[in-house]
């Protein structure tokens, strides 16, 4: 199946459920000025959002940098392995014990969310689909194409709802009262929280914590 054209026509929504419905399997390249992103399906189901391999612009790597998961010191020696190995990421971090396997199909379908996240909101650009299978580093995702597409919808509306609240990057935030004890916190949460001190901005608060942007603001 050859499929190609403008954003501008067909939203990447409308193509995906499109594929999704058709249970294709291929890539799905999207292009818009210098940027470029990737897309695999596996029989419909949204299956990879990178190529195999490794580098500095690889969204996997841009994810675990964000959420203080891989620091450069470790990817100093990951990018000395794949030099001499020609490896992908997800094998180099899986042999070499940086991620457990279940954390790191956690950490890959945020991630996979994120990068949808971002592309939804494309309203320009190209698009291509060609029948090439997913990369074998690909993780398997828990959620099915639709879902995922649901779910990036829903964190594209409540980014500008949390934004409406939280107008100033600028802005010192503070603690009010202290969170419930009975409340679950996760980890990542608790050190979010640590960040709060009445001196940082917003803004800082964002970039620190181990989040990405959506992931902060809802936090």
């Amino acid at each position: 199946m050859a499929l190609s054209g403008s954003l501008r026509e067909f939203s990447l929504s409308e193509i995906l459920q499109l594929l999704s419905s058709q249970r294709k399997t291929g890539s799905l390249r999207l292009s818009r000025g210098s940027e470029s992103r990737v897309v695999y399906l596996l029989e419909g189901r949204i299956a990879a959002m990178r190529d195999r391999g490794f580098s500095d612009d690889d969204p996997l790597v841009r994810f675990l940098r964000c959420v203080r998961r891989l620091f450069e010191g470790q990817l100093h020696g990951i990018a000395s392995i794949h030099a001499e190995s020609n490896r992908d990421l997800v094998d180099l971090l899986l042999n070499g014990r940086y991620i457990e396997r279940e954390e790191l199909s956690i950490l890959y379908e945020r991630m996979v969310l994120d990068v949808l996240h971002e592309i939804l909101s494309w309203d320009d650009g190209t698009y291509s689909f060609s029948n090439v299978a997913p990369p074998e580093s690909a993780l398997q995702m828990s959620l099915s194409t639709e879902s995922m597409l649901m779910e990036a919808v829903r964190r594209m509306d409540e980014l500008r709802r949390y934004k409406q609240k939280l107008t100033d990057p600028s802005l010192v935030l503070g603690l009010k009262e202290l969170p419930d004890p009975d409340t679950s916190l996760g980890e990542e949460e608790k050190e979010l929280f640590g960040l709060v001190d009445g001196r940082r901005t917003l803004g800082e608060l964002v970039i620190e914590a181990p989040f990405n942007d959506f992931e902060a603001y809802e936090a």
